[in-house]
């Protein structure tokens, strides 16, 4: 997978939205640092993988805030929150995780943690089911 650019703007001077004259200079401030989303490094993978885990511990609390008291139960065994969030995986082992750098990476990375916590404790290769 090749190294992918993401740019932003980080100033404008004249600011957006004001006008120019026509052949005046316009300055621009751009971030064109590199990200390398396959060796999971730069600031795009950061926030995804910090908004990942934040999301997967939120997916475990929405999940368990299902239940009456808070916990879930299979053949006498009571799984609580701690249970799921302690299931969360190395994001750069996810088999779902977006191949390229998303457009907003945070968001993403919010969005597809919670869908994994929600699932966790459900997922077949997840530690718990083994106690079931």
């Amino acid at each position: 997978m090749p190294t992918y650019a993401t740019y932003r703007v980080e100033h404008q001077d004249p600011p957006g939205g004001d006008e120019a004259e026509q052949g005046s200079d316009v300055a621009l401030t751009v971030d064109c640092r590199q990200v390398d989303w396959e060796n999971y490094e730069g600031d795009a993978w950061d926030g995804f993988s910090v908004a990942y885990a934040d999301g997967f511990n939120e997916g475990c609390e929405r999940l368990f805030a299902l239940s009456p008291d808070g916990s879930l139960y299979a053949e006498d065994y009571e799984y609580t929150t701690v249970d799921c969030t302690n299931l969360e995986p190395d994001v750069s082992d996810e088999a779902d995780l977006p191949v390229d750098v998303p457009d907003f990476p945070d968001s993403t990375g919010t969005e597809l943690g919670v869908a994994a916590g929600c699932r966790a404790v459900f997922d077949a290769r997840s530690p718990i089911l083994s106690h079931v």
